[in-house]
């Protein structure tokens, strides 16, 4: 019964990419998401931010995406 319970938990988890860290699946988007380059997990510490120019039909516009320590310019 205790492997069960073990399992469980061990499912529930997931782990940074960068720091390591031990997270919980139920907090998604609240202490960790997906880095939006090369979707690796990484925790609300880890996060980086960079500036996209997207072509709009008239003019261009700036996005901003989510990204890991990988991928920050």
């Amino acid at each position: 019964m205790t492997s069960k319970s073990k399992m469980a938990k061990a499912e529930e988890t997931v782990k940074c990419s960068d720091c390591g860290r031990v997270l919980s699946i139920k907090d998604q988007g609240l202490k960790w998401d997906r880095c939006q380059v090369c979707n690796s997990i990484i925790c609300v510490n880890c996060m980086w931010y960079n500036r996209v120019r997207k072509e709009g039909l008239y003019s261009y516009y700036y996005d901003v995406i989510r990204v890991c320590r990988k991928h920050v310019i």
